[in-house]
């Protein structure tokens, strides 16, 4: 056990590593609508000046730009009146226009750590897409400014509990935009409109679907949501996992559904049995 709560730990590390890295293979992207949920102040603004990053010297592969914008209009809380962010590009001479207008999202008084480029919106970038819940992009200032607002008027009437983090299908225009060589994964507000969507997911018959209804129902706290976990705490379904001991590959029997359902009738206080073969080293990112 020793050695699998290790290897687990291990795994557990690399991954959350990963997704600290823009250029990780595991990407974990934001959509627009988590983005003005998360963010106390927005605001469009225009480009006043760049400034090169300082290195010892300019390489074949890129070189970092400081952009410095310029409030143009406040569109959620009391944006600075001007911010600054980093691009990186292939290209020796800054390639974007004095005058270019973004979209930006401050994390403090003046930092910037989400911009879209509303001139020209790109399709591809881990922290510069317009990206919507159902892992579409949107592609004009319009559309993306339209997205803005209706968020805004929605938080009027309902704030969500934090977010979901989905995982984006191979298929869709939102993996193309995210993928650095292996899973991506997409921020999206806990609607209510999911607390339905995961609990017609826990009757399905697979497990992985069952297991990650179960997680993430956590964010929709209430007496029937209980009720309809409580069950899987007996559910039969199971998964595998590789390990390595002595110098030789193991299989290790799990129960995820059991997992993921006792985590969140717990987190909520609920007093439940812990379930028949219940791992308490089992990372919970491998129910999502």
């Amino acid at each position: 056990m020793k050695t699998l709560n290790k290897i687990i730990w291990i795994g557990s590390f690399i991954f959350f590593a990963a997704l600290t890295c823009s250029h990780a293979a595991i990407v974990v992207g934001d959509s627009i609508d988590w983005l003005v949920v998360s963010h106390d102040h927005i605001a469009t603004a225009k480009l006043v000046r760049t400034e090169v990053v300082p290195v010892l010297q300019w390489t074949a592969s890129g070189r970092d730009w400081t952009l410095i914008v310029q409030r143009e209009k406040s569109l959620k809380g009391m944006p600075p009146e001007s911010g600054r962010f980093i691009r990186y590009t292939s290209e020796r001479k800054a390639p974007w226009p004095i005058g270019t207008e973004f979209l930006v999202f401050f994390k403090n008084d003046s930092e910037i750590d989400y911009a879209i480029n509303l001139s020209s919106p790109p399709e591809r970038g881990w922290n510069e897409v317009a990206l919507r819940t159902d892992f579409d992009i949107l592609k004009t200032k319009k559309a993306i400014l339209d997205a803005v607002q209706a968020r805004l008027t929605k938080l009027e009437q309902e704030r969500p509990n934090g977010f979901l983090r989905l995982e984006v299908p191979t298929d869709k225009p939102a993996y193309l935009a995210l993928w650095s060589g292996s899973a991506c994964f997409l921020r999206v507000p806990a609607d209510l409109a999911y607390r339905a969507q995961y609990l017609e997911q826990l009757q399905s018959p697979d497990v992985k679907k069952r297991a990650t209804a179960a997680y993430w129902l956590v964010k929709y706290p209430g007496q029937s949501v209980a009720d309809a976990l409580k069950p899987l705490l007996k559910d039969p379904g199971t998964d595998v996992m590789q390990i390595s001991k002595d110098n030789r590959n193991q299989t290790v029997t799990v129960y995820p559904v059991r997992q993921a359902a006792y985590m969140t009738l717990t987190t909520w206080g609920v007093e439940v049995p812990q379930p028949a073969c219940y791992n308490p080293d089992y990372p919970s990112f491998f129910l999502e």
